[in-house]
């Protein structure tokens, strides 16, 4: 069985191989986010508040890296005390990234919706699971980290165990419920469009969003099964790599998503229909966003989507 201090150093190996990689993913978002679709003039108009929060999601993913290296050094000189506060603080940091990454997906799922607050009733729900087993499990780690007899070691042991199922469960309820109800949107939406450019390119973005979905859910499924394992303590190094995989996953989907559908919005020379059809109606989605006066009519009613109904991606 491998070592407290060699897992550890599997583990940081890991993760900076993962930050790399989020780096590039970062620095091509921004890209995307404050230069023009052409050239290298800065934008007129940029979506600060997607900006910010992959400014923060950076932080998040610098500072848990740096403590964990932190972590490594101590566990390898054998510092037994080493694991009290920084453990908590990666524990923080990951769990506020995965908070974080959902809101903005429920967000999203919000707009696309018009503003529809019967939509996301169900993954509020899941997000505020979320937020609660989180502060559980770090206030159980605390019995871990400082233990005062073997009693409440073991029962705060047996609590963030459970917890931490819940918050992965939770996680994993909140994408597949978010992404599948953003991909149907888009879907019924194209379906009602008369240009065939714009369908498929609703078509392409709903293609978008599904494979990013897929990504980060599945990394959460890893998790959530490392989670179960991690009462075995030879699959110990299992369970924390693919915690690492999960938390770098977050910010690597949320950067890729910004940047494919910046490409795909540089790559169509007019956001907007131009057959008439669909010419009246204002056009498609650019950066996921249904542009104003645009109506869809379905068999019982018909439902219009409101002029400030822009999803920030």
């Amino acid at each position: 069985m491998i070592g407290l201090a060699e897992g550890d150093v599997v583990s940081i190996f890991v993760q900076a191989i993962l930050f790399g990689l989020y780096l590039a993913s970062l620095a091509h978002c921004l890209r995307w986010q404050l230069v023009d679709d052409e050239g290298w003039r800065l934008r007129t108009k940029i979506n600060w508040a997607m900006l910010i929060i992959a400014i923060f999601l950076f932080l998040l993913l610098t500072i848990d890296l740096a403590i964990r290296l932190y972590l490594t050094i101590a566990a390898v000189q054998g510092d037994t005390q080493y694991f009290k506060f920084p453990g908590v603080a990666v524990t923080v940091l990951e769990c506020s990234a995965m908070l974080i990454t959902d809101a903005v997906l429920i967000y999203r799922c919000w707009v696309v919706y018009a503003r529809s607050w019967r939509i996301v009733c169900i993954p509020i729900f899941f997000w505020i699971l979320l937020f609660a087993s989180s502060i559980i499990c770090v206030f159980y780690l605390t019995p871990l980290i400082n233990p005062k007899n073997e009693e409440s070691v073991f029962h705060a042991f047996l609590l963030e165990y459970y917890f931490w199922i819940v918050f992965y469960c939770a996680n994993i309820a909140t994408n597949i419920y978010v992404t599948s109800a953003i991909v149907l949107r888009i879907l019924k939406v194209a379906k009602g469009i008369g240009s065939a450019n714009s369908s498929k390119r609703l078509h392409h973005v709903s293609r978008i969003l599904t494979e990013s979905g897929i990504l980060y859910t599945s990394t959460s499924v890893l998790s959530l099964i490392g989670a179960i394992t991690i009462r075995w303590p030879e699959l110990g190094l299992f369970s924390n790599l693919t915690s690492i995989l999960n938390f770098s996953m977050a910010g690597i989907t949320f950067n890729l998503i910004l940047i494919r559908v910046a490409q795909d919005r540089s790559n169509t020379p007019n956001d907007r229909c131009t057959d008439s059809p669909c010419s009246n109606s204002g056009g498609v989605l650019s950066t996921i966003q249904f542009h104003p006066h645009f109506t869809m009519t379905t068999r019982d009613s018909t439902s219009k989507l409101d002029r400030n109904g822009e999803s920030r991606w």
